[in-house]
């Protein structure tokens, strides 16, 4: 729909914005002696409301006549043309109210037209660059759904086979608490962003079904700030730096260890950091994808980095405050 008259108060800044073109109509009726001072400001409002609702129809031919390089000169030619004439139609209008020589009034109303179709490519390139954005998020968070689940799912369904037999009851709760994190990361995953308290939830939905698996080996500490709390990041950003800790350092070290996920906010900005003791032994394949589609999502404002300190493995990531509601 016209991004003007979608919404009911745009229309009316809209039209405030014709005022001064109207004075600029005004002086140039005055300049070339087309009409005495008081007629030509007379004229000059209605002529100008007149053009920007002719104007409005520019967004219909951008939209029919997109930007692209396959048909770039047939485009801008079609668009000229259209300038031209709807330059010519003010102008006559122009003339029928007694501007005698309606040449100055067709060349400005050539020129809005073609800032109008400037601005309306501009409006519809944005729009596009945001659709595309959101499809790239989306197929993101499917690709990342997909890395996560299947692994995860695999060991924690030959876990509660073998639980079956062993503990029913045990299996049973597994069972439950592996439907709980499925739902949570579905609802998650369809959100823009989502509260570091969501994502914890999710984070310790996802522990409890791994301390079935590893037992004592795995211990879990959060330490967040309450105001960390509060602050929106993308959904399921911190889910896989936990599963990595889990895959890449628990599931390697014989005694097992603690994961240790620490936030709070300092300037501004949210500082989350993820440390796991890891074998310095073992292979850490694998873990290069999951830390890579974290660092892309993080976006331009934000950064991810790593260290070691003799046994302990660290991920820190640094990101804008952002505690508005979810989008």
């Amino acid at each position: 729909m016209h991004p003007i008259l979608a919404r009911g108060r745009r229309l009316p800044i809209y039209l405030a914005a014709w005022i001064p073109i109207a004075v600029l109509l005004t002086l140039l009726l005055i300049a070339t002696r087309q009409l005495a001072p008081a007629r030509a400001i007379e004229l000059a409002l209605p002529l100008a409301f007149l053009y920007a609702f002719i104007c409005l129809g520019v967004w219909y031919t951008c939209r029919v006549l997109p930007l692209s390089a396959s048909s770039l000169n047939r485009t801008l030619g079609a668009q000229l043309t259209a300038a031209l004439t709807a330059g010519a139609l003010w102008a006559g209008a122009a003339w029928l109210l007694g501007v005698a020589n309606p040449g100055g009034v067709w060349g400005l109303g050539t020129l809005l037209y073609l800032l109008a179709v400037a601005g309306y490519y501009l409006e519809i390139g944005g729009e596009t660059a945001q659709r595309e954005r959101a499809l790239a998020r989306d197929a993101e968070l499917r690709a990342l759904r997909a890395q996560i689940n299947p692994h995860f799912l695999y060991n924690s369904l030959n876990s509660i086979s073998a639980l079956t037999s062993i503990d029913p009851l045990l299996a049973r709760q597994m069972c439950v608490g592996l439907g709980d994190f499925l739902r949570r990361t579905l609802g998650l995953g369809e959100r823009s962003t989502v509260r570091l308290a969501e994502e914890l939830e999710l984070i310790e939905a996802y522990v409890a079904i791994e301390r079935v698996r590893f037992a004592d080996r795995l211990q879990f500490c959060s330490i967040i700030a309450p105001e960390a709390l509060l602050v929106t990041i993308p959904p399921l950003l911190l889910q896989p730096l936990v599963e990595n800790a889990v895959v890449h350092g628990i599931a390697h070290c014989l005694a097992g260890g603690m994961i240790e996920l620490k936030a709070e906010v300092e300037a501004d900005r949210l500082l989350v950091s993820v440390t796991n003791p890891f074998d310095a032994e073992a292979r850490r394949g694998g873990a290069g994808l999951g830390m890579d589609n974290v660092r892309r999502r993080l976006g331009a404002a934000g950064t991810m980095t790593t260290e070691t300190t003799g046994e302990l493995f660290t991920v820190k990531l640094n990101l804008p405050v952002h505690d508005g509601g979810d989008e």
